[in-house]
């Protein structure tokens, strides 16, 4: 497994809908004044794009097995490419880390880590055995990200491993527990257990036993900001702090006309996916959402999705080229940006 760093040729065209920007991996450059619309922070098309992250300086993307990353600023001179063959990936706290090897026939699955902005070595193999690293036909579970850790759920516990590697086994960050989703706020991880189904939560280093916050009817997407948990039950969002959260109501702040599929949150307003749209709603909650994409996501076929991703200013989404399936699996084929 090599670590490929080079430039990809990109060449730009705008999108009038929603104020959104965009770019465009093909080799020939758009004619007419899309061109003066050009945005040079992101990669536009690609084969099946699926999951997509930002922090204060990159933009990450996964696209048919390609993990990338470029400058928010200059995607065209800046892009990264950490593995071409990758069933999962993570970016956080400066690093990246992928899972290969995730086709289980073929050979053993091993995450890998690397600096964010390029490896200069070869990758850290942080941690290997599909007795850890849970994979199935689909290809392996989640992985998270939260400062220098890699963290992830296997069929039976929540795992954790430093990026500089694992020295023998990895450090159980909760026994008897499974996610498909895992947030951090503080010195603590917050999930939504799939089996144990409610909202629980431990410190991330695993020095003390998992908490249940609240018992839950069903699974669902969650964030944390601000003392708060914020969790979707089909169309609806709900709040409760977390230090009262076993003892008071949840406090409803929206309903959504379709199941909501992903959620996050900033310092003023909650973001979330539904209908192959993202919405908007502020934090103490609204009777009408405001639509910011239009319905063009692709639908995360049955999995937690990373199908839009967040910033200071703008929200940037994954862009299947048509209306969103609630049935009908459709490839990423684009990365859009769009002001908050």
């Amino acid at each position: 497994m090599t670590l490929q760093l080079g430039l990809v040729t990109l060449c730009f065209f705008g999108l009038t809908a929603c104020a959104g920007r965009a770019l465009d991996l093909d080799h020939e450059a758009p004619s007419g004044p899309a061109t003066a619309d050009s945005d040079p922070g992101l990669p536009a098309s690609g084969e099946h794009i699926t999951e997509v992250w930002v922090d204060d300086l990159r933009l990450y993307w996964l696209d048919a097995g390609r993990f990338q990353s470029c400058l928010k600023a200059d995607c065209k001179d800046t892009t990264l490419t950490y593995s071409t063959d990758a069933g999962r990936a993570a970016a956080g706290g400066g690093h990246v880390y992928w899972v290969e090897g995730w086709r289980p026939a073929l050979s053993t699955p091993t995450a890998f880590a690397c600096r964010a902005d390029g490896c200069p070595t070869n990758p850290v193999a942080v941690a290997q055995d599909s007795h850890w690293l849970s994979v199935r036909a689909s290809g392996p579970e989640e992985i998270f990200a939260n400062q220098d850790y890699l963290y992830w759920s296997s069929d039976f516990d929540i795992y954790r491993c430093a990026a500089s590697g694992c020295p023998t086994t990895p450090e159980v960050v909760a026994s008897g527990a499974v996610t498909e989703s895992l947030v951090f706020e503080g010195t603590h991880a917050y999930w939504i257990d799939d089996w144990l189904v409610g909202i629980w939560s431990a410190p991330f280093d695993g020095s003390e036993q998992p908490k249940l916050l609240r018992t839950l009817a069903e699974g669902g997407s969650l964030a944390v900001g601000g003392g708060y948990l914020y969790w979707t039950a089909q169309t609806q969002v709900y709040r409760c702090a977390i230090a009262s959260c076993d003892a008071t109501p949840p406090t409803l702040l929206a309903t959504a006309e379709s199941k909501i599929s992903d959620l996050k949150i900033d310092d003023t307003t909650i973001y979330w996916l539904a209908a192959g749209s993202v919405h908007s709603c502020p934090l103490l909650g609204c009777g009408q959402s405001q639509v910011i994409t239009p319905p063009q996501i692709p639908n995360c076929q049955g999995r937690q999705p990373r199908s839009f991703a967040i910033d200071a200013s703008d929200i940037y989404w994954i862009d299947a080229g048509t209306v969103s399936s609630a049935y009908e699996p459709m490839p990423g084929k684009a990365i859009r940006r769009t002001a908050k």
